[in-house]
């Protein structure tokens, strides 16, 4: 499916409350991304479609976060959960609601691998 200019982002979405942290892997996720420009996501409340407030004042997470922390391949884990997972990895972390949650992915001159559908973006996956 492609989107209109003005309509292009693409809601992740917890329909019902998360048993466990959900986590992004992004193998090569900066630079590499298709995007020419930069890539964010953020999070709303999955009822009330509002930003939900959080003790990190955080509603998004993108390419232009400072600090995130990277693996030594390259890859970026971006973790989506309401609990902390802990001071080491609060950088990569994007608060969310204790229950239903949209996440809406955004990008900025994407590139056509994004655009024509030929990039899959990585899955979330719960962690246990």
């Amino acid at each position: 499916m492609k989107l209109a200019p003005s309509r292009r982002s693409s809601p992740l979405s917890s329909a019902s409350p998360v048993p466990a942290p959900l986590s992004c892997p992004c193998p090569n996720a900066l630079p590499y991304s298709p995007v020419n420009s930069f890539w964010s996501l953020t999070m709303y409340d999955g009822k009330t479609y509002f930003m939900i407030e959080n003790s990190m004042k955080r509603y998004s997470i993108g390419s232009q976060t400072p600090g995130l922390e990277f693996a030594p391949d390259g890859s970026l884990t971006l973790l989506i959960q309401h609990e902390s997972p802990g001071k080491a990895l609060e950088a990569n972390r994007l608060p969310a609601s204790a229950g239903s949650f949209d996440v809406h992915l955004r990008t900025y001159v994407p590139q056509k691998a994004l655009l024509d559908g030929n990039y899959k973006l990585p899955p979330l996956t719960a962690e246990r």
